[in-house]
């Protein structure tokens, strides 16, 4: 199945969670699943619909199940938000639909034009604290990545060119750029994999729900193995970066100062680390790509969520931070 099939109604009749009190609320999640507000007369919960097509595949449902034994054994050193669990599942299945379900938390979030020094300090803090975790008693085996391959950006423009894909020109002008710093990053990440730790991996300001001025991790299903070095300045980017893609350097600043108040950086080659950070951007471009083609469903909100993925990912993501490499390495040498 590859279409949804949301009947949240039905869930929570099966669950015995209450009857519903007010209308189902579809809230902003990004670009993988669709995420509901739902009140019954038991209380408020949150309500994750997993994409049916990343559901297909038995492998992603067994990471789902993973990340979320991470973020619950995380819980007990760092503020994780964790799925509830029903007769000891938190992946719930319904008519072939999955959905994890989540306490509602009441706060706020912050983005590229409201983060404050105090925020960069705080997620440097939980960032450092997340690293000092000894996660070898949950049993989870560290296994190798798969061997990435170079992405075939032609394939992507002349299907783009005839579905008449509004970024085909930009995606033709930037493929050679595109095809050099993924090779680049292939390079540096075989070297940096032989240290790696269990972190969240994808703790950017989205995930982050703000109560009281303390921070609540949330979204954990990117939780694996990672180099802890290339995590940090993924991480730091993420809080440090500005509307047009620039890195404020107080920001970057606050961070690491957060972060080495808890666990110091220690000598790496930060070159190494720079370089490997294009990786995911430009295989979540590849993700967008595919979205904006119709690959993940043929509805029009779907493939403009994609194309709007395109432009972000290319003009705000990927070829700006080439252009902060330098100022980047300068920085973190000035303090480590």
């Amino acid at each position: 199945m590859n279409e949804y099939n949301i009947q949240i109604r039905k869930l929570f009749q099966s669950l015995d969670l209450g009857e519903l009190t007010e209308d189902i609320v579809p809230m902003p999640l990004g670009y993988s699943h669709k995420m509901f507000a739902v009140t019954t007369t038991k209380g408020k919960y949150a309500v994750k619909a997993l994409n049916p097509y990343r559901m297909c595949d038995m492998e992603a449902r067994k990471r789902m199940e993973t990340s979320e034994r991470v973020s619950c054994f995380a819980s007990r050193f760092v503020d994780a938000i964790c799925a509830l669990q029903f007769h000891g599942e938190v992946l719930l299945e319904l008519e072939g639909q999955y959905y994890m379900i989540y306490e509602f938390v009441t706060g706020d979030t912050v983005d590229s034009n409201t983060i404050s020094l105090e925020h960069c300090k705080r997620m440097g803090e939980t960032l450092a604290k997340l690293h000092s975790i000894d996660f070898s008693e949950l049993g989870i085996k560290e296994e190798s990545d798969e061997e990435r391959t170079e992405i075939d950006w032609n394939y992507y423009i002349e299907e783009g060119k005839r579905q008449n894909a509004p970024w085909s020109e930009l995606l033709e002008d930037t493929k050679e750029k595109l095809s050099k710093w993924y090779r680049q990053g292939i390079e540096a990440d075989v070297l940096l994999s032989k240290n790696r730790k269990m972190s969240h991996r994808n703790m950017d300001p989205r995930n982050v729900i703000w109560v009281n001025g303390s921070p609540r991790i949330i979204d954990w299903e990117e939780a694996d193995y990672i180099n802890p070095y290339y995590d940090f300045l993924h991480t730091a980017i993420h809080w440090s970066k500005c509307g047009d893609g620039s890195v404020n350097s107080e920001r970057f600043l606050c961070f690491t100062k957060g972060y080495e108040s808890i666990k110091p950086l220690g000598s790496v080659c930060w070159e190494r680390v720079i370089v490997r950070q294009y990786l995911e951007p430009i295989e979540w471009l590849e993700y967008c790509l595919k979205q904006s083609l119709g690959m993940f469903g043929d509805d029009e909100k779907t493939k403009q969520t994609g194309s709007n993925g395109v432009f972000y990912m290319i003009n705000v993501d990927i070829v700006p931070y080439k252009q902060e490499a330098k100022k980047l390495i300068g920085l973190i040498k000035k303090l480590t």
